[in-house]
């Protein structure tokens, strides 16, 4: 890390989110603080105009799967990896929690929201 990223540009570009926070559990009991988290997590990380990709491991709960869902906010795009067949749909709630601390984020910024989310 100190040899190939700190004090660079690539230091900015990837941010983690921790896995203990956002669970499927956690939104089933409180979607709305789940989604603040996400949110004051995109806060702390400057004004993300420039690309820049937030990786969220999500524990689906179900039998300890594990997918990864990658975020870039300048672009809108939220990238669904998972190592079984099926996409996001099989976590709605994960998505919509997803889908609203974006669009959150972007309101408390002033950024326009030009167009949808791309999944």
């Amino acid at each position: 890390y100190d040899t190939l990223m700190r004090g660079t540009e690539l230091c900015n570009r990837f941010n983690f989110i921790a896995a203990s926070r956002i669970n499927t559990t956690f939104i089933t009991k409180n979607p709305t603080s789940v989604m603040n988290e996400l949110v004051d997590r995109f806060m702390v990380a400057g004004d993300n105009t420039t690309p820049s990709l937030y990786f969220l491991p999500f524990n689906s709960s179900n039998g300890g799967h594990w997918v990864l869902v990658a975020m870039d906010l300048s672009r809108l795009m939220v990238y669904y990896l998972d190592s079984l067949p099926g996409d996001w749909s099989k976590y709605p709630s994960m998505k919509m929690t997803v889908d609203a601390a974006i669009l959150k984020f972007r309101s408390k910024k002033n950024y326009r929201n030009r167009k949808d989310i791309t999944w």
